[in-house]
């Protein structure tokens, strides 16, 4: 059975820290756009934003 070069787990492990790395920015980016679309407001804040679940 032939094993894998060690040349192919270094450049499987920069594609796999890369789409981390790639998918951490655009969770990172989608939650940046949603709260800029949606502020929390303070004055009707619900009984969660209060710390009442």
């Amino acid at each position: 059975m032939h094993l894998p070069s060690r040349r192919a787990g270094v450049r499987l492990t920069l594609l796999y820290g890369a789409l981390l790395v790639a998918s951490g920015a655009v969770l990172l980016a989608l939650t940046y756009l949603l709260v800029l679309r949606f502020p929390a407001d303070a004055s009707s804040s619900t009984g969660w934003a209060r710390g009442q679940m």
